[in-house]
């Protein structure tokens, strides 16, 4: 059942339209009366209306102001307007505040109470689909969410080359993934490399400051374009912006939306910033943009210092001389292997390999998959292993060729790793060994 008001400040007006409509055909169970806007806001506080009959011309405040307040106090309320005069501003205003429909005096009541049909059977739909909304919320987030790893995996995968576009595969690959709308598109990737920080920052803290990072970018790259802001499993974080036909972004306009992005990133986010812009590809040929990225990336910072001021916008444009990254991380690792019995810092290793220490430690994680430091603590530790179980050497000693003057931290990263103790792991290898 439905409720009605009625305000009019003529109170045959009133009197005339409630005799005149068939309330109860209509289903509506109670016809409130008003005869000012401040007698119809009283009503409006005491209970819920659903259809307002309103006349616009009132002494003590229009029917278009009553609107006003009656679209913030109640905006699910559908308002009928009633008038002696056909007033053009009256029509606009009343057509801008969303009224449901505007009806000349002296009404005719079939003529009324039709419309008044009508509005209820607007309310009925918009609670409906409310209705709908409410039901399907939870799985409409589902799917966003689903989306959303749909896009990154697809991305992930084209980026790292486990999927391949080519002519004959792409329009499977697009509807699998649900990205059919990429058919046809051009891409114009930007590298977003996070090179220092400006302050000490957890791990947990440096990720939650990675993820701001990305929303600034959508935000302050995309500029309402269609794309995608990614971090691939490497953790680089890819901008790919999608452009269709002749609606191309011009790269002077891109650059200065980079240095701004730059610098919010420094004062919010205290962070400095890269950013490398790539060459506008096609599906078939952004994974081949994105390693040349890559490698854009890391030529730009190998003779860089941490004290040197990192932020930068350069393209592909400009002439870098090449230099594979495996061969940096191969070096890395044989410096480590080589120098297991001393204490070796990151800091160390950037100057060996002529690399910032910030951009070495994201490097290394990309290629190898694990921090420096875990890195150096499972090679000590793979050596630790073979010389307890391979040899008569005393633990002790072990500790010390390893690079660990402390033996009780020695054998808590070894507990870490292998969950015994050195003695207790070379007894267990001296009983399998009896067992046999």
């Amino acid at each position: 059942m439905f409720k009605v008001l009625i305000v009019d400040d003529e109170i045959y007006a009133v009197m005339g339209i409630k005799s005149g409509v068939n309330w109860e055909a209509l289903q509506i169970s109670e016809v409130y009366e008003a005869y000012n806007m401040r007698d119809a806001l009283q009503v409006f506080e005491r209970t819920s209306i659903d259809i307002m009959i309103c006349d616009i011309e009132m002494p003590k405040g229009t029917g278009i102001q009553l609107l006003e307040h009656v679209n913030e106090i109640s905006p699910d309320t559908e308002t009928i307007f009633l008038t002696a005069h056909s007033v053009f501003s009256f029509m606009k205003r009343a057509i801008q505040l969303d009224g449901f429909d505007y009806l000349l005096k002296p009404v005719e009541f079939d003529v009324l109470q039709d419309t008044i049909a009508k509005a209820l059977q607007s309310i009925q739909q918009e609670r409906e689909v409310n209705r709908l909304r409410e039901q399907y919320k939870p799985y409409y987030e589902i799917w966003l969410r689903k989306k959303t790893l749909i896009t990154d995996k697809f991305w992930n995968d084209i980026l790292s080359r486990r999927i391949v576009c080519t002519p004959d595969n792409i329009e499977r690959i697009l509807e699998e993934h649900e990205l059919t709308a990429l058919q046809g598109v051009i891409c114009l990737p930007i590298l977003v490399s996070v090179e220092s920080w400006l302050r000490e920052f957890s791990t947990k803290d440096e990720e939650m400051i990675e993820y701001a990072i990305r929303k600034g970018a959508s935000e302050l790259l995309l500029r309402n374009r269609n794309g995608n802001v990614i971090q691939t499993k490497q953790g680089v974080n890819v901008v790919v912006l999608y452009e269709y036909g002749d609606d191309l972004v011009e790269i002077d306009d891109l650059q200065r939306w980079c240095v701004e992005y730059i610098q919010s990133c420094k004062s919010y986010f205290s962070c400095n910033v890269s950013c490398y812009i790539g060459e506008r590809s096609s599906l078939y040929e952004i994974a081949d943009t994105y390693h040349k990225l890559l490698q854009h990336e890391y030529h730009s910072l190998r003779n860089t210092t941490e004290k040197e001021e990192n932020e930068r916008v350069t393209t592909l444009n400009d002439n870098l001389a090449i230099q594979p990254h495996h061969s940096v991380i191969q070096r890395v690792q044989e410096y480590i292997k080589d120098h297991l019995n001393e204490t070796i810092t990151r800091e160390q290793l950037a100057s060996y390999v002529h690399l910032n220490p910030a951009y070495l430690s994201r490097l290394f994680k990309r290629e190898v998959g694990e921090s420096i430091t875990d890195y150096i603590l499972h090679v000590r530790m793979s050596m630790a292993e073979e010389l307890i179980t391979g040899s008569g050497m005393p633990i002790s000693d072990i500790a010390q060729k390893l690079g660990y003057f402390n033996f009780s931290h020695f054998s808590k990263m070894f507990r870490r790793v292998y969950h015994a103790s050195p003695q207790q792991f070379r007894q267990q290898s001296i009983e399998r060994r009896e067992s046999l």
